[in-house]
């Protein structure tokens, strides 16, 4: 089933912090476990679970149409090119789905599907690879030099639980958040075939993970906010934890394209950090929420260095502008 919802903006005055950020929403239906955007086609993709997906389309930082698919049920959509988008279904397995004409926005449908092991929960694409997080089956490593055929499994890491979620280096490490207490896991996968195992950080409930250059930036349920220095990848170096507010806990942690890291709080919203590194220094300085206190914040996207949009429990993406006078 496809629906083309109404778009209804509303100004939330008072409701930001950091940098006088002007934060807009809009409400998009079941709440958007993760977010993702597809550059080149200007979309937005809300994955909303058992919810389905809603694609909209972003024009001068504004929603201008969406599409929903609620048989699609997506925990991660992947963007790839000319509109495409790669899915993590819930139950079906990954669907590659494209709208009906090439950088065009509307009539999505799928053009590829494949089942894999477990549940699937996060994707990368890297080249002509393909990795799936997977709950039950742990990491599954794909050759996949033709994207508009299968692909072809060529190893698997199964020593993971529950990977909430990967993010690669330009070394060919991946850095995987476990929702369990295995926590960080850094694995080499330049070998499908044999993936390794780097290093192992426990303690706490992995979250969410994401890389700047040589720094990890992790949510953990225990332990806040952590980051690290992963010029090593065998030997991470913890630079500094975070303690966040009592209620809730760390949802989903994103880096921009100019190192500024968004922390979604369950309890208390989103956060906007400005990490650096100068000689082998961690400087982190706070600039404060940028949506209201009381979002429940699930997950969040950098449109562009200045625009980005944080999910909510409540249905709801806060496009939040950030440096405004």
């Amino acid at each position: 089933m496809t629906v083309v919802g109404a778009l209804l903006f509303a100004f939330l005055l008072g409701g930001g912090g950091a940098q006088g950020a002007e934060v807009e929403t809009y409400r998009v239906g079941p709440a958007a476990r993760n977010l993702s955007f597809n550059r080149g086609a200007k979309v937005l993709a809300a994955s909303q679970a058992l919810g389905g997906v809603t694609f909209l389309k972003i024009e001068d930082g504004k929603v201008v149409a969406q599409e929903f698919h609620q048989e699609w049920q997506t925990l991660h959509a992947l963007p790839l090119e000319d509109g495409a988008f790669l899915l993590a279904d819930r139950f079906a397995g990954i669907r590659l789905v494209a709208p009906a004409q090439q950088e065009t926005f509307g009539t999505y449908g799928e053009k590829l599907n494949f089942p894999c092991e477990g549940i699937p929960t996060h994707l990368v694409v890297d080249k002509d690879r393909l990795l799936v997080a997977a709950g039950g089956a742990g990491l599954l490593l794909y050759e996949w030099p033709l994207h508009d055929a299968a692909p072809m499994l060529r190893g698997r890491f199964p020593f993971v639980d529950y990977t909430k979620e990967i993010v690669l280096d330009g070394r060919g490490m991946a850095y995987l958040a476990d929702n369990f207490e295995t926590g960080l896991q850094i694995i080499d996968q330049r070998d499908l075939m044999r993936p390794k195992l780097m290093a192992l950080r426990s303690g706490g409930f992995f979250d969410s993970v994401a890389i700047h250059g040589e720094l990890l930036a992790v949510a953990n349920r225990r332990h806040g906010l952590q980051l690290w220095n992963v010029q090593n990848p065998a030997k991470p170096e913890l630079m500094q934890a975070v303690t966040l507010e009592a209620k809730g806990f760390p949802k989903s942690i994103t880096f921009g394209s100019e190192g500024k890291l968004v922390l979604c709080h369950g309890g208390g919203g989103a956060f906007l950090y400005e990490p650096r590194v100068k000689n082998g220094v961690l400087e982190l300085k706070a600039d404060g929420r940028i949506t209201p206190d009381a979002a429940s914040a699930l997950h969040s996207v950098f449109l562009s260095p200045g625009l980005i949009v944080v999910s909510s429990e409540r249905g709801e993406l806060f496009f939040c502008r950030i440096g405004a006078q």
